[in-house]
């Protein structure tokens, strides 16, 4: 990451036919082709050489290391209530546990694309982008035209995830038609598209909890280390903020609703010279996981049933407390006999949505099974039934690749995965029956594409500890 085109040798590619044209363009070197197969060709086989950039050297040990120490210090603290410090002080009976996420990539099935057309008095551009504004201005500032001179043609996505709210493939397809003055369809393979990717950072979680001499939880600590998306790859500055922190970063923990005597949460930023994104509902995937995750564990402590754990932290008006219920009800949760299915409970809320889930598995040869997911779902009131469950059962499948497959792992600078063999994502023999009920209320209508993320790998994780008697804190799972 961060490379710079150094040297390469036209001659090496020579006994290749169909090669139109090769040149440098500002991420590295465009090979023109006739077809798609002679331009794989040549990409595999032209000799070149890079300057490594700052990321040289770069790998999972040193990224976790800086993390760890990290989270030593004090971070920005946005949410403090109570005396967290008195109360840890005071208290005989403490808890404490550190989660972990990976890095994670979008692995869209379809891999960046997008046609170009730069012409004297006007330019055209084809993409399934996330953000057609930005590749309108990229468009405008590649060519000299203006924006109303560009025109940009929105297809299907062939998946997004946050992946393509980024315009670098646009740039390019603009930049070769450019150089070319002819239409241009610019095509990554899977092992470039895997590898550069704006991932969704790694992250370290500081849990910490407190008890008092009856067993009544008195503190609640969460300290999040992360490189920060927004301060890093879009607004490239120091903190603006007042609380010096960024609000994307503590989504999912900042308004954590369990009512808790002592509370605090804080963020720690870390730098990284990995380009970072968007993914699917962003920082509440690893905020969730570990908050919902440590509320189980604080519920055993207190010798509480999980769900009636955060049922006792829960105002009743609350909607958490409407969509825990509801799951635990559609669930048959305190009907379920164990035999060698297990099951586990979490809730969270995301863009506006309430969502609990009950995931119920099995261990197999050290492999995690699961069989079903019961999701309770309040979005407000809903317009199209289908449209919601689908979005829903989509997140899940998403979330469970996640927590049962894949994350993407560096040496040297370098993304080490580069297809889905070793990137591995949820198969449809792998997919557990998901059943998703909705609530009925007339409160404002909010989102459905990422809520349903968030819950699954702290329900399925919560799962396993039932089934081994292990605690899981590092994705994905692992058992032996």
């Amino acid at each position: 990451f961060g490379g710079k085109l150094k040297y390469y040798n036209k001659a090496s590619v020579s006994d290749i036919s169909d090669i139109i044209k090769i040149f440098e363009i500002e991420s590295g070197l465009a090979i023109v082709t006739k077809n798609t197969w002679a331009g794989l060709k040549a990409s595999k086989q032209i000799k070149i050489k890079w300057d490594e950039g700052e990321a040289a050297g770069l790998d999972d040990e040193k990224i976790r290391k800086d993390l760890i120490e990290a989270s030593k210090e004090k971070g920005s603290v946005v949410r403090k209530e109570g005396n967290v410090k008195n109360a840890l002080k005071s208290s005989n009976n403490i808890i404490k546990a550190l989660y972990e996420s990976p890095l994670q990539a979008h692995a869209t099935m379809e891999p960046m694309n997008c046609t170009a057309y730069v012409q004297r008095d006007k330019c055209e551009v084809w993409a399934g982008t996330q953000d057609p504004n930005g590749a309108r201005k990229i468009a405008s500032k590649i060519t000299g035209l203006s924006k109303k001179q560009v025109e940009v043609n929105v297809t299907f996505l062939g998946g997004g995830f946050g992946r393509r709210a980024f315009n670098d493939y646009v740039s390019e397809a603009v930049e070769i038609s450019n150089e070319m003055k002819k239409p241009v369809k610019m095509i990554w393979s899977r092992e470039e598209d895997m590898q550069h990717d704006y991932y969704r950072p790694s992250s370290v979680h500081v849990m910490v909890g407190a008890f008092d001499q009856n067993n009544n939880i008195t503190t609640f600590k969460h300290r999040i280390v992360a490189p920060s998306i927004l301060f890093t790859q879009i607004v490239k500055m120091p903190f603006p903020l007042k609380e010096n922190a960024d609000i994307i970063a503590v989504e999912g923990a900042k308004h954590l609703p369990y009512e808790i005597p002592n509370m605090q949460v804080d963020y720690q930023m870390t730098e990284t010279p990995i380009p970072l994104g968007w993914w699917r509902s962003v920082y509440n995937s690893q905020n969730a996981f570990a908050t919902e995750c440590f509320m189980d564990e604080l519920a055993e402590k207190a010798g509480k049933d999980p769900v009636q754990f955060r049922l006792d932290l829960l105002p009743n008006s609350s909607r958490d407390v409407g969509v825990i219920k509801m799951v635990v009800e559609k669930s048959g949760w305190y009907d379920f006999q164990n035999g060698s299915t297990y099951q586990g409970i979490s809730c969270h809320k995301s863009f506006g949505t309430w969502v609990a889930q009950v995931a119920r598995v099995s261990i197999e040869n050290k492999k995690v099974k699961v069989h079903e997911v019961f999701a309770a779902v309040d979005c407000g009131p809903v317009i199209n039934p289908a449209i919601v469950k689908a979005q829903i059962s989509s997140a899940i499948i998403f979330g469970l690749s996640a927590t049962l497959k894949s994350k993407i792992t560096m040496k040297n600078g370098r993304v080490t995965q580069s297809n889905f063999d070793d990137f591995e994502v949820l198969r449809m023999n792998e997919a557990p029956k998901i059943h998703v009920y909705l609530a009925e209320n007339d409160k404002a209508p909010k989102g459905v594409g990422e809520p349903g993320l968030p819950p699954i790998a702290p329900a399925v994780v919560n799962a396993v500890y039932a089934a081994t008697g292990n605690r899981v804190r590092n994705l994905p799972i692992q058992l032996g």
